[in-house]
């Protein structure tokens, strides 16, 4: 499904203008053909997750995908009109008697459901907005922590709202899933690095660009000299292993078999990011990694033995 910058707009009203529906069952297929629409990393109705939980996968992923479209279709109106937009959005979030409402937005309709069967608080949904307000005001990292802190409103609800769904968010799961959502959005970041180049957007904080004398330069202006580049994907990659090294125990604490293994694929898939980002080199600077089919085998065979692995040693 694909919106004009009108129909994203009705989107952040609470009737949800020409979208309007008249039942929960309306709101949860609309927001179903939004999801499977699209491909994305977020498991939005994958087949390891159960039926049960698929429409609350659905109601999260349509959310998501609106926000970002409110951060990235409407730069031509300036980024006053769309923080406005994103303002508008987060307030539908907060609305106590949305359910009632004889007709409404289906986003939001099939979202407060979501969150009132598996305890979501709408903070949670927030932090992402957070997240696409600073993409809208974007400022190039300084340090490694400025990324880790947009770590923590863009990646890290994710693995929240995900273990929520499941009613598996606790003090115990939630360290090791935000390990691994920080892990998926480095990787990201150091994968795209060509295609965040043309956005006029750097993601590698200048202190470790300095520090290892790399000639990337601020200006985004690579000349063919690349200096120490590559030490510094290297680096990166080496930083980011660290956060799924650290998450990977989560496999161990979650009694599903399908979620188990979702996550083991997903923690396997971003360690491939980080493998083929490494043998680029100073060519990620102009060509973006991508999976392979052989690649997909490799990560199903890894994601087997790091589940069998975990499984064994935290399973209950």
């Amino acid at each position: 499904m694909k919106f004009s910058t009108e129909e994203i707009l009705e989107l952040t009203t609470s009737t949800g203008g020409l979208f309007a529906v008249n039942s929960l069952l309306e709101a949860e297929l609309f927001c179903k053909k939004l999801a499977t629409s699209h491909y994305e990393n977020f498991p939005v109705g994958s087949l390891l997750i159960p039926e049960k939980f698929r429409k609350h996968f659905f109601s999260v992923y349509a959310f998501s995908r609106i926000a970002d479209d409110l951060a990235d279709e409407l730069i031509q109106y300036g980024k006053e009109t769309q923080l406005a937009a994103i303002n508008d959005f987060e307030k539908l979030l907060f609305e106590k008697n949305f359910l009632s409402l004889p007709k409404g937005n289906p986003v939001f309709t099939a979202l407060h459901q979501t969150m009132k069967e598996s305890n979501i608080p709408p903070e949670v949904l927030a932090r992402l907005l957070v997240a696409f307000r600073m993409d809208v005001n974007f400022k190039r990292p300084v340090t490694m922590q400025d990324n880790l802190d947009y770590c923590h409103y863009s990646a890290n609800p994710v693995g929240e709202l995900v273990l929520r769904i499941f009613g598996l968010w606790n003090q115990t799961t939630a360290p090791y899933s935000d390990s691994i959502c920080t892990g998926l959005q480095l990787a990201n970041f150091w994968q795209d690095i060509s295609r965040d180049f043309e956005k006029g957007r750097i993601y590698i904080p200048s202190e470790i660009m300095e520090h290892l004398h790399s000639s990337a330069k601020d200006n985004l202006q690579v000349d063919k000299n690349i200096g120490n580049f590559p030490a510094t994907i290297q680096y990166l990659c080496k930083v980011t292993e660290v956060y799924f090294a650290s998450g990977e125990t989560l496999i161990g604490f979650l009694p599903y078999f399908r979620l188990r293994f979702e996550i083991a694929l997903t923690i396997e898939g971003g360690r491939a990011i980080l493998r083929k980002t490494k043998r680029l080199g100073s060519t990620i600077l102009f060509q973006r990694p991508s999976i392979t089919g052989f690649d997909m085998l490799i990560i199903f065979v890894n994601a087997l033995l790091r589940y069998s692995i975990f499984w064994r040693k935290y399973g209950k």
